[in-house]
C-alpha cells in the first residue's frame, strides 16, 4: 500500500503472526464464502452463524484512487438475526518488520511505523481500543438485522478521511468498464461460447493489475505465492514484465479497450526513450523504476510454509531476447484493431528492430528466466524472427521505409532456427541450440 509493488500493511497471507492483519469476523462459530459482485471488483464475504447471517463488503472507490492516495472501505451488515463482531487491526509495515504504533486522533486512529512513509489511518463507526503495546486496535460490537458498521483504511496523513460512500458508484464504474454484449444475440459477440464470462472476468483482472498512475501492468497482486504449497519457487511478481504486459495489451485491445492499450504503450515508449532498446530490462517497477534488488525476508514463515518470502526480482538484470518480439507483435495487433499506431511509437519500434538484427546472435536467459548461464533458446530466436517480421509488416502498412537488413536478418534467422533448433530424430523443435 498504496501501490501494488509497495511494502505491505497487512501480510497475514505470508505469516499469520508477523504479517499484520485487518480482520472483521463474527464471534463464535461461523461459516463463510466469498464472491465478487457481478462484473465488479467489489468483494463480498457471506457469513452464516447460529445467530444470523451477514455480508462484509470491501471496495476501493476508483474516483479516490485517481484523485489521490487510495482508500479501502469495509462495511459489515447483518441481513438476518443478531451477531456480535470482533474487529482487529494490526498493521505491520515494511513486510512485517515494523509494527505500527497507534495514536488516538480525532475521528480515528493514526498508525506510525519506523519511517515517515509508514503512516496510515483507521476510522471506525464502532468504539476502538488500543492494545497495551500500542501495535493493535480492536473493537467488539453487536449488530441486529438491518444495521451496519463502516471502517476506513487510508494511506498517509489526511486532515479529513472521506466519509464512507455507498459502493454503488464503484459498482457502476466497474460495470461501465467491463465487457458487455447483448445476451439476446450471444453469437454476435467475439467471445461467445462457454468461456464468455471467464473472458470478461479476466479482462477485469487485467484492469485491476493496471497502474492508474503509469499505465504499467503488474503480473501479480502479491509476492511469494508458489504454484505448489511448500515450493521454494516463491518469486515476487508484483512488477511490470514487458513480455506479459505486451500480451495483456493484445487481449485488452481485442476487447476494444483502446485507452488501456494506449497507456501501456505510452509507458513503454517512455521506458525505451530512457533506456534504449539495448538497455531494455525484462521487468520494471510500476512507476518505471529499474531497481528491483531481490532479497529474502526470513522473519516471515511464508504462504502455507512456502519459504523463502522474497521481495524484488533479480530477473530484471537478465538478458531476455523474446521481449522484443512480444512488443512488435502487440504493436501489430494494435494497428490491426485500431488502424493506427500510438503516437510516437514507430521510432521506438524501428530502434528495436535495428537492435534485434545484431542482438539475436547472443545467448539469453529465455522466457523461463532460468537462473543459470545463458543459452541459445529456440523460443527466443523465434520471437526475434517475429520482431523483424512484424516490423516489416508494420513499415509496409504505415508507409515507412523497410531497411534491407531487416529482410536479410529475418531470412538468416529462419534458416538458423530450422537448422539448429529442430531435431530430425525427435521430429520436433528443441529448447535450445546444441
Amino acid at each position: 500500500f498504496p501501490y501494488l509493488d509497495s511494502p505491505s500493511h497487512f501480510g497475514s497471507l505470508l505469516d499469520e503472526n508477523q504479517g499484520g492483519r485487518f480482520q472483521i469476523m463474527p464471534q463464535g462459530d461461523f461459516r463463510s464464502e466469498q464472491r465478487y459482485l457481478q462484473r465488479t471488483h467489489i468483494l463480498e464475504t457471506l457469513f452464516e452463524t447460529p445467530h444470523g447471517r451477514a455480508i462484509l463488503t470491501d471496495w476501493m472507490p476508483m474516483d479516490e484512487l485517481l484523485k489521490q492516495d487510495p482508500v479501502i472501505f469495509r462495511r459489515v451488515e447483518v441481513i438476518d438475526g443478531k451477531i456480535t463482531w470482533q474487529m482487529t487491526c494490526s498493521p505491520r509495515f515494511e513486510y512485517g518488520l515494523h509494527p505500527g504504533q497507534a495514536e488516538q486522533r480525532r475521528g480515528g486512529i493514526m498508525f506510525r511505523g519506523a519511517t515517515p512513509s509508514e503512516l496510515a489511518q483507521l476510522r471506525s463507526e464502532t468504539p476502538l481500543e488500543i492494545s497495551a503495546n500500542g501495535s493493535a486496535v480492536t473493537s467488539r460490537f453487536t449488530l441486529e438485522i438491518g444495521e451496519h458498521a463502516n471502517f476506513t483504511w487510508a494511506w498517509g496523513r489526511r486532515a479529513n478521511l472521506p466519509e464512507t460512500p455507498s459502493p454503488k458508484a464503484t459498482a457502476e464504474y466497474w460495470r461501465g468498464w467491463a465487457h458487455h454484449c447483448s445476451s439476446s444475440t450471444p453469437t454476435g459477440c467475439l467471445f461467445a461460447g462457454p468461456w464468455h464470462d471467464a473472458v470478461s472476468r479476466s479482462a477485469l483482472t487485467l484492469k485491476l493489475l493496471s497502474s492508474a498512475h503509469s499505465g504499467a501492468i503488474a503480473e501479480a497482486v502479491t509476492t511469494s505465492i508458489p504454484g505448489r504449497a511448500g515450493s521454494s519457487r516463491t518469486w515476487d511478481y508484483r512488477y511490470a514484465w514487458v513480455r506479459d504486459g505486451a500480451m495483456a495489451i493484445q487481449a485488452l485491445a481485442h476487447l476494444g479497450y483502446r485507452d488501456e492499450s494506449n497507456e501501456f504503450f505510452l509507458w513503454l515508449n517512455d521506458i525505451i526513450a530512457r533506456d534504449g532498446a539495448e538497455g531494455l530490462q525484462p521487468v520494471y517497477r510500476l512507476d518505471g523504476g529499474k531497481s528491483l534488488n531481490e532479497r529474502e525476508l526470513p522473519l516471515l514463515s511464508g504462504y502455507q510454509g512456502s519459504k523463502p518470502v522474497r521481495i524484488g526480482n533479480q530477473s530484471s538484470r537478465q538478458f531476455q531476447l523474446d521481449i522484443y518480439g512480444h512488443i512488435l507483435i502487440a504493436a501489430t495487433e494494435y494497428y490491426k484493431i485500431f488502424g493506427e499506431l500510438p503516437s510516437g511509437l514507430w521510432p521506438r519500434l524501428v530502434e528495436i528492430a535495428d537492435y534485434v538484427c545484431q542482438a539475436w546472435r547472443r545467448p539469453d536467459h529465455g522466457p523461463w528466466e532460468i537462473r543459470d548461464k545463458p543459452e541459445h533458446y529456440v523460443g527466443s530466436k523465434v520471437l526475434c524472427w517475429a520482431a523483424l517480421d512484424r516490423a516489416i509488416w508494420l513499415a509496409d502498412n504505415v508507409d515507412e521505409e523497410i531497411p534491407n537488413r531487416w529482410r536479410e536478418e529475418r531470412k538468416i534467422l529462419h534458416k538458423t532456427i530450422c537448422l539448429q533448433g529442430f531435431d530430425d530424430h525427435l521430429n520436433s523443435f528443441v529448447r535450445s541450440f546444441g
